[in-house]
Parts: C-alpha cells; sequence; structure tokens
C-alpha cells in the first residue's frame, strides 16, 4: 500500500507522465485483498507454480491488459 500511495503522489506531480489512471492503482489495491487474481496469491513466483494457479485463475496484468481503455490516462503526453 505504501508504494501505491508513492506512485499516486508521483501522479498527482506529474500528470502527464504516466500512461496509466488512478483506477488502475485503485484495482491494484482492492484486487490485492479480493485475491481474484493469481497473482496476488502465495509469496513468490515458485511458490505460484508450484501450487499451479495459473491453473485455476487468471492474471492481474491479463485483466488490465483486456480492460486497458479504463486505465489509460488521457491526459499523457508521450517523451521522445
Amino acid at each position: 500500500p505504501q508504494w501505491v500511495d508513492a506512485v499516486w503522489q508521483l501522479t498527482q506531480i506529474y500528470p502527464h507522465s504516466f500512461e496509466f489512471n488512478e483506477l488502475l492503482l485503485i484495482a491494484l489495491l482492492e484486487e490485492l485483498y479480493a485475491c481474484r487474481f493469481g497473482t496476488f496469491l502465495f509469496n513468490s513466483v515458485k511458490e505460484r507454480q508450484t501450487n499451479r494457479t495459473h491453473e485455476s485463475t487468471t492474471s492481474f496484468w491479463r485483466f488490465v491488459l483486456e480492460n486497458r481503455h479504463l486505465f489509460l490516462n488521457p491526459t499523457y503526453r508521450k517523451t521522445k
């Protein structure tokens, strides 16, 4: 949670510098505790592989990519 807050603070200071919006950070925190995605289960990739979470859950990042339009920052300015 502290990392998410730090990133949110940076998005407030530099609103045009991030491709994602605050909805991504909110979703990240919500899903961290909801345990709907295998991404947040167990303590490591090795534990997730050992417990085969990929067989019974989906990745949070797949969800994000499939719903990318929800998480895009309309004020984002790509730098060279």
